[in-house]
This record gives C-alpha cells, sequence and structure tokens, in this order.
C-alpha cells in the first residue's frame, strides 16, 4: 500500500512566495559517507527548513555521526528504525520496502514544517553549495515541473563517470519533489524501483520530471562486485523490469546496451533471463493503466530514436 501524505500544510511557492524545502533520507551502515552527505547539506547557500535521518537498522557508527550533526544544527533530527526477524518483506524489491517504510516514518516528523518542496536524498551522495538553491529557481520557473534532480555521477577512483545522465527522468540518489506532486501521487510506493515508479506517476498525472545537467550529484558507493554477484544482481534487474512493466524490445535493447559492462556478455544475458523468469514467477506492481502507460511512453521512445536515426542517415 503507497504510504500517505503526511498532515502538514505544504506552501505552494505562488501562495506564500516561499522556497521552503525539507528533506529526508534513509541510511542504512553508512558511516563511510554519511558524513559527507551531511557537510553537502550544511554548507547550501540555502539551508532546508528541517531534514529527518532515518537510520533504518544500521549497526555501524551511522547513528552516533548523525546524532552528532543534531546535536549541533537545529534542522537536522535524527531517528532510528529497527526492524524484526519476523519481518514480512517481498522476495522482489526489499531493499526498497524497507527504504520507503523509513521514509515514511520521516514524513511523519516533518507533518508540523511548512513546505513548498521536499527531497529524497540518499546518504552516500554529494553536491555542489548552491545545488539546493539552483534547483529550487529551476523549480519556481517551471510551475509545471513536478520531480526535479541533477546529473548523477558515480565517483570511481577520484574519476566522475556518468551513471544516470537523461535529462527527461530522475535517478533515485537525489529526487526533489513539488509538495503538490509529491501529494498527488500518494508519496513512495514500498516496491523495488520506487524512484521509477513515482516518476511514471508524475507524468501520469500531467506534471513534468527533468533532471538538469548543470546540477550534478556524485554518488560514493558505488556496487564492486564481479563474477557470480554480479551476475546475482543482473539476474535480479531483470525481474524488476518485468516487475515494472517494461515491453520485450526495451529490455533487450537495454540488455544490448549493456553487452561491455562486467562481467561482459554474461551479466547482460543474465538480466534478459531474469526478465523471463519474472514473466512466470512474478506479477506486475503498477496498475494495468500505469503498464498500458509505460509501454506506450517506451514505444513512442524506440520509434523517435528509430526516425531520429533514419533521418541522419546519409542519401544514397
Amino acid at each position: 500500500m503507497s504510504p500517505q501524505f503526511p498532515p502538514s500544510r505544504p506552501e505552494e511557492p505562488n501562495s506564500a512566495g516561499s522556497s521552503a524545502y525539507v528533506l529526508m533520507t534513509s541510511a542504512f551502515n553508512e558511516e563511510d559517507y554519511i558524513e559527507k552527505t551531511i557537510q553537502s547539506v550544511i554548507s547550501q547557500t540555502v539551508r532546508p527548513a528541517a531534514w529527518v535521518i532515518v537510520s533504518d537498522g544500521s549497526t555501524d557508527r551511522t547513528d552516533s555521526i548523525c546524532g552528532q550533526y543534531a546535536r549541533a544544527y537545529d534542522f537536522i533530527h535524527c531517528i532510528r528504525v529497527e526492524h524484526s526477524n519476523g519481518e514480512s518483506l517481498p522476495r522482489i524489491g526489499a531493499v526498497a520496502h524497507r527504504k520507503v517504510n523509513a521514509l515514511a516514518r520521516a514524513l511523519g516528523l516533518l507533518s508540523s514544517t511548512p513546505y513548498a518542496y521536499i527531497g529524497n536524498i540518499d546518504g552516500d551522495v554529494t553536491i555542489d553549495r548552491t545545488f539546493f538553491e539552483d534547483l529550487t529557481q529551476h523549480f519556481d520557473d517551471e510551475q509545471d515541473l513536478g520531480i526535479g534532480g541533477g546529473f548523477i555521477y558515480n565517483v570511481v577512483e577520484g574519476n566522475n563517470v556518468p551513471a544516470f545522465v537523461n535529462p527527461r527522468n530522475v535517478g533515485g540518489a537525489l529526487q526533489f519533489f513539488r509538495a503538490a506532486c509529491f501529494r498527488d501521487i500518494g508519496g513512495y510506493v514500498p516496491w523495488g524501483h520506487e524512484d521509477s515508479i513515482a516518476l511514471i506517476a508524475a507524468r501520469m498525472k500531467g506534471w513534468a520530471t527533468k533532471s538538469f545537467p548543470d546540477l550534478k550529484v556524485y554518488h560514493h558507493k558505488t556496487a564492486n562486485w564481479a563474477g557470480l554477484r554480479r551476475c546475482k544482481s543482473k539476474y535480479r534487474l531483470g525481474m524488476l523490469d518485468y516487475v515494472m512493466s517494461d515491453s520485450v524490445p526495451w529490455v533487450a535493447l537495454r540488455c544490448l546496451k549493456e553487452l561491455g559492462e562486467t562481467p561482459p556478455v554474461v551479466g547482460s544475458l543474465a538480466r534478459f533471463v531474469g526478465y523471463l523468469v519474472g514473466s512466470v514467477r512474478e506479477r506486475k506492481v503498477l496498475a494495468p493503466d500505469a503498464q498500458r502507460y509505460v509501454r506506450n511512453e517506451q514505444y513512442r521512445t524506440l520509434k523517435n530514436a528509430l526516425s531520429s536515426r533514419l533521418r541522419r542517415r546519409p542519401a544514397a
């Protein structure tokens, strides 16, 4: 069941001339990165009205690091969520299930804070000092913008490797919502690819979604899996592709694009096999109208890409 929007009174920018924003974070064992994330937010030229960090059952120093900053800065609030061993989790998307439930706790604490925008920021990213000032300006300029963010780069051995640079979508490492849009879609759904589900729901309701290339999000905790672990990850991604109602041509082309990734060929094949197995074992999480929307959107994208390629072909 989708978490409900908290009973707050979010300000709209036009109603009060305010661009106040709040943040929420679900953090699990982020002791190596969470301090950098906190320092990025503290150094913002425009700070959030409130920021709730939820330690999602962490077993490292995440709690103590967050607590230290919460005592020093009154806009930072830290809480802890415990999980019982008998907790029922979905076979696919368990991480997203826990993350969304943790964020729902953060929403409850934000219910008394008026805001125009609400952001979900992971505990392993850093951003430039003017990130949120610039992002809220984009929202003020584009009144139909429902979800916004920046281009995401994985930090690998000191290099910033493009990871999510799609101007039409917004990566889950940092998603920023207009309050009315977040309320309109009912918040996050506790399933795998909860960030993608939010984007689909927003566009179905007429909101624009956009990442801005001038805004950069640096993702520090990147997967370094090899061999069977990496193949297993790709296999589960394929199952999630089916759960999210991706079409066969869309998944096939995605797998072709990943042929050169580690492990070469085998990882791409594992993802496609996961999709086929998912079609037998799993159920689709989206409602029928959303399934149709996703497939139509993908077919339009493929058609436009093919038309563009054909137009660029030199005449014989």
